[in-house]
């Protein structure tokens, strides 16, 4: 903890508001480049335009079918529809299909 000059006690124990920077992946903005079903759930590789990490890239187990979906946030939230993320690569792959044979 360090000093504050310039700022009151009360101003520096507000919460800092939440948003979401350039870079990040825009929930309505995507595009499903692959899905398969694996058990009940789907492995989805989906690329979000608006996200700078990974090329765009994310690799999803979803507990919903993606098609059907108008919005799909890959961070875990209280939806609960991102059941694992993993590496948006061939090893990536690998691990989600062993995850999803091991649940599913």
């Amino acid at each position: 903890m360090g000093i504050s000059i310039g700022v009151s006690r009360s101003t520096e124990d507000q919460p800092a508001a939440v948003t979401r920077g350039a870079g990040n992946p825009n929930p309505h903005r995507f595009r499903i480049v692959s899905s398969e079903r694996i058990g009940a759930f789907h492995l989805a590789r989906i690329r979000y335009p608006d996200c700078t990490s990974h090329e765009g890239m994310k690799l999803l187990v979803l507990n919903r079918d993606p098609h059907a979906m108008a919005v799909i946030d890959p961070h875990f939230t209280e939806d609960g529809y991102v059941v694992a993320r993993f590496a948006p690569t061939d090893e990536g792959m690998r691990h989600a299909k062993a995850f999803l044979g091991a649940i599913a």
